[in-house]
């Protein structure tokens, strides 16, 4: 082999150059790759610009300085605006709802080192059911370590089928004349529209096979205009909806089979739309004929349901909603015993036919309720279509007073009547609440204050033979207004004598769940000590407290007499 003859010292000589050569031809590959990125960014491990760097032998090498970059990325959504104002049309609420047309503007970041001029962002999406309009917009200059948002808005469309919680992709692709860059971010939708079938109202009745009657019911024979209506029970908009009526029914011809229905709105608006129909004189009464409404958007979105209806059918009622609202009391929105509460009511007619002069009867059989009219708890809902639902709220038919004698969790029973023209049994509904709060009370303090009027030293101690009021003060602890409060003093003592035989008492009136009341009963609770107590002797007293509930509150009370006789008395027995 040749190298064999080149000798070991000229070998290691070769390899060495080799070495170096790779090795620096090795940074000079990374410092020009490094170079040619145009990066700030310590990517390779080299130590950044303004660092000094030391050989082997610990010369100083110059420091490499790399150039400046920008960096453009997407910052935040800054606003969504969906109003009927300029380009867009929603509800309003600033967030993305399906059916509607936001418009949008974004918010972009530089976080390079560099700023960036002439700055442009198009917006896309690849959902099939969001359409973007306006898609490329300006931002126009971005500072190092600032944002800028978009000069004016992107409008976006999302198509009515997209679901409550869909999330839909955007992706920017950012440009100035410093670069290009890409970013994306995520929208979800929240709202969807919910239209379901309401119910229905006759307006036209012509004669037909049969003479019509103008009863506002579908009858045999008659000659129909009809508006069937529909609820959006979501919290988007439907736009732009029309429908189509068909049936099977060999009794009935639909002469108008397509409505305009118009746009819905969100929670809970209610539009209609009309049709004709000819219904056959042979057709027998109560007969149910069984229809399919389509609802059609702007978007070609289709819903579709069933529908019954009864010819010659009679009105039918459901009680949705019954609640009771405080009138008088403490304001806790609780039942308590004591207060004064009054009803508002929703209902329905479920049947076939329009209620006609619709009357609604709160009633209750229980001892604890007074209603403010005895007899006449009645409202007047009016007329009630087929579908349809009507509220009402009465502070004056629906009022009643809960007895302060109800006790705490009792258990209150109502009953509601409705009635109308149509010569049906009532419907009658059972409901029931229950009273949550009563009042209750607790002795803050009671004090022996001396009479000096009556008393002879008027020193403050508690003496044999002088005269004495009482000072108390009571809470309602309790969860209800405590009302016609009465405190009684009694002692049993033979060395106790009050001005009046049967105790003394105190009309406190009304007091308030935690609220204090005291009273220094000059008159009221007034007793002498006998001349004969002595000395230590201890005098005991009973306060009693009763409200209108009828309960009472005891509570036990002593003092002791500081300065009596030293002297026993005898009192002899009297014969009975």
């Amino acid at each position: 082999m040749v190298i064999k003859f080149l000798g070991a010292t000229m070998l290691k000589r070769i390899i060495k150059s080799i070495t170096k050569t790779i090795f620096l031809g090795t940074i000079i590959f990374f410092l020009f790759l490094n170079l040619s990125l145009g990066s700030s960014t310590n990517k390779y491990e080299f130590a950044p610009a303004n660092t000094t760097l030391q050989t082997d032998k610990g010369s100083p090498i110059k420091p490499i300085l790399l150039p400046k970059a920008p960096s453009l990325i997407f910052s935040q959504v800054y606003e969504i605006n969906d109003d009927f104002i300029g380009g867009s049309s929603g509800d309003d609420d600033n967030i993305a709802d399906a059916g509607e047309t936001i418009e949008l503007r974004l918010q972009l970041e530089n976080n390079g080192d560099q700023v960036v001029a002439d700055v442009y962002a198009n917006l896309t999406s690849t959902n099939p059911y969001v359409s973007i309009s306006s898609s490329n917009q300006s931002y126009i200059q971005i500072l190092v370590g600032q944002t800028s948002i978009s000069t004016s808005y992107y409008i976006i469309e999302f198509d009515s089928i997209l679901n409550a919680s869909d999330i839909i992709d955007f992706d920017l692709e950012i440009t100035a004349n410093e670069g290009i860059w890409f970013d994306s971010f995520i929208l979800t939708i929240v709202g969807v529209p919910d239209p379901v079938y309401y119910g229905h109202i006759v307006y036209s009745e012509s004669n037909g096979d049969l003479n019509a009657d103008d009863d506002d019911v579908i009858d045999p024979g008659e000659l129909i205009q009809v508006r069937l209506y529909s609820e959006n029970q979501g919290s988007s908009i439907l736009f732009n909806v029309y429908g189509y009526l068909s049936t099977s029914d060999p009794f009935v011809t639909i002469t108008d089979d397509y409505g305009y229905f118009g746009t819905i709105y969100e929670e809970g608006d209610i539009e209609y739309g009309s049709f004709s129909l000819d219904i056959s004189g042979a057709c027998p009464e109560l007969h149910t004929i069984s229809f399919n409404l389509s609802l059609i958007d702007d978007f070609s979105n289709w819903w579709n349901f069933s529908l019954d209806i009864v010819v010659s059918g009679f009105p039918e009622y459901e009680l949705t909603n019954l609640n009771f609202l405080e009138y008088s009391g403490d304001g806790d929105l609780y039942m308590d015993a004591g207060e004064a509460w009054h009803a508002e009511m929703t209902i329905r007619n479920i049947g076939d036919a329009i209620g006609v002069a619709v009357d609604v009867y709160l009633g209750s059989n229980e001892t604890f309720i007074e209603f403010n009219y005895l007899n006449d708890h009645n409202v007047s809902f009016g007329n009630i279509n087929a579908g349809f639902s009507d509220y009402a709220e009465s502070t004056y038919d629906w009022r009643f007073t809960v007895s302060d004698q109800a006790s705490e969790d009792q258990q209150l029973a109502f009953f509601v009547s409705i009635t109308d023209t149509s010569g049906q049994q009532a419907a009658i509904f059972n409901a029931s609440t229950q009273v949550v709060g009563v009042a209750n009370y607790e002795l803050n303090y009671f004090e022996i204050v001396e009479d000096c009027y009556y008393s002879e030293d008027c020193n403050g101690i508690i003496d044999a033979g002088d005269t004495y009021t009482a000072n108390i003060s009571i809470s309602n602890i309790g969860e209800a207004t405590g009302n016609e409060i009465i405190v009684y003093l009694y002692s049993s003592d033979e060395y106790v004598e009050f001005y009046y035989d049967n105790g003394s008492s105190y009309d406190f009136d009304s007091l308030y769940e935690g609220m204090s009341a005291s009273y220094y009963g000059y008159y009221y609770w007034e007793f002498t000590i006998s001349e004969k107590a002595k000395t230590g002797h201890i005098l005991n007293f009973t306060i009693v407290v009763v409200d209108a509930s009828l309960r009472e509150w005891h509570f036990s009370e002593s003092i002791t007499v500081a300065d009596g006789p030293n002297t026993f008395y005898y009192t002899p027995m009297v014969k009975r």
